[in-house]
């Protein structure tokens, strides 16, 4: 059975009619985008084992944080599917580009709000047991209406289970996640990890610029000269930047917070995300 009637089957049990099937690439298995009348839907399938489980993970995940987006999964053929609302919006560092444009006081406020919007949706994911392991700025998607929502939670996992984690985004990890990447070996991932993440998207965020000095010109951005194990040592060592460094404007109190989140010595940061929430919130309240 060819996949476009495979997801024409799936369709008429689910009662949607398509008035046209979008496909796009997908990593072992396949993705489509399904227009119909009413609402716009991404459909995503797969059969072979590995990019199954993660498509049966996130949609245990989407309905356990009751994310408005997810509509229904099932199995048909031997293929594990997954049917949620498309989600139409703007990447986070796309969203944020007001406060790097114009960092007014008025700006910096709306970005931490914004910022407590982001982190609200860690906090969801926190709660209900699970951890993203990849928070990064393409990651988090505001819609018109500024609602945000955290993408790819394929391979979050479980906390407390037996994992194979190996690491994510490089310029958003944290030092003890670079080191097992160094060494190739399985990564922690826990809260510690979370805040330092969320803590290295933020900073991005605002001054447009990683967190990380990969070389000794702190202004440096061209990042794809440097070695991959390059960078990975850097982050290991702390080598951080400052506002000051890049020259972006002042937001010290907001600084400070991230600096916290981004310490070399992972027990002196937030201990969790809802400990970063509540100084984050302290800005704006």
């Amino acid at each position: 059975m060819e996949l476009t009637e495979l997801v024409e089957q799936i369709c008429q049990e689910q009662n949607i009619s398509t008035n046209r099937i979008e496909v796009f690439p997908s990593r072992e298995g396949a993705s489509f985008k399904l227009y119909t009348n009413q609402s716009t839907f991404l459909l995503k399938m797969a059969n072979q084992q590995s990019r199954a489980n993660t498509i049966q993970n996130e949609s245990t995940v989407l309905q356990e944080i009751k994310d408005p987006s997810f509509v229904t999964s099932g199995t048909h053929s031997n293929y594990v599917w997954l049917l949620r609302t498309w989600l139409s919006g703007v990447t986070s560092s796309d969203y944020t580009a007001y406060v790097r444009q114009n960092p007014s006081t008025e700006n910096q406020t709306r970005f931490v709000i914004d910022l407590t919007k982001m982190l609200d949706k860690v906090i969801t994911l926190d709660k209900t047991g699970y951890l993203h392991g990849d928070l990064q700025p393409a990651h988090f998607l505001f819609l018109p209406n500024q609602e945000v929502h955290l993408l790819d939670l394929e391979t979050s996992y479980k906390k407390g289970a037996i994992h194979d984690y190996k690491g994510a985004l490089v310029h958003f990890v944290s030092p003890e996640v670079a080191d097992a990447m160094l060494q190739k070996t399985n990564a922690p991932l826990n809260e510690l990890t979370e805040v330092y993440a969320f803590g290295a998207t933020a900073f991005f965020l605002y001054s447009d610029v990683v967190p990380i000095a990969y070389s000794e010109d702190h202004t440096n951005t061209n990042y794809k000269s440097i070695p991959f194990e390059e960078k990975l040592k850097q982050i290991v060592r702390g080598k951080r930047r400052s506002f000051q460094s890049v020259g972006v404007t002042p937001f010290p109190q907001l600084e400070q917070i991230l600096n916290r989140c981004l310490i070399l010595s992972k027990n002196e940061r937030f201990a969790n995300v809802s400990e970063l929430m509540l100084e984050l919130k302290r800005l704006v309240n």
